[in-house]
């Protein structure tokens, strides 16, 4: 809500399941569209500068590792997110941001460097699947190596 009311000049658009939105006490600039299907939210991200993961800190977001914020990758938009950790391998690629005006630094800050980090982007993203995971999972395994922490941290 506070992000809405700052800069009221940017639409934001927040997608997903979530608990309640509270629409009636939102800014006319902040839309919250629910639940939709991939291939909508491209069709949404293709006008976008910025996607963002806004969770609320604790609880399910200390072990999140949400979808949206490789989905954006793959989608080439920088990602800007609230109460989660960046994926391991992408701590360059999403900006984590805490309080109303960080959020907004971060935002900015993403949108100009959205371009210098393309290529980096389109390189994370292929090594972001289950076949890479259980790939490097199995060699793991086969070269004998027991690091269990190392090995649950390719399934986060």
């Amino acid at each position: 809500k506070d992000v809405g009311e700052i800069k009221s000049d940017w639409n934001i658009y927040i997608i997903g399941y979530g608990d309640h939105f509270p629409s009636e006490d939102m800014p006319d600039n902040v839309f919250f569209l629910g639940k939709i299907s991939r291939s909508m939210l491209s069709a949404y991200a293709t006008n976008w500068d910025v996607g963002i993961v806004p969770f609320k800190q604790g609880g399910v977001a200390n072990n999140a590792d949400p979808i949206k914020v490789y989905e954006y990758l793959a989608m080439d938009l920088p990602v800007v997110g609230t109460g989660i950790q960046p994926p391991i391998g992408g701590d360059r690629l999403v900006r984590i941001a805490n309080g109303s005006n960080e959020f907004i630094r971060q935002v900015i800050s993403a949108k100009k460097e959205s371009t210098s980090l393309h290529v980096e982007r389109q390189q994370f993203v292929k090594t972001c699947t289950w076949d890479k995971r259980l790939s490097m999972l199995l060699k793991m395994i086969d070269r004998g190596e027991q690091r269990i922490t190392e090995k649950l941290s390719l399934f986060k």
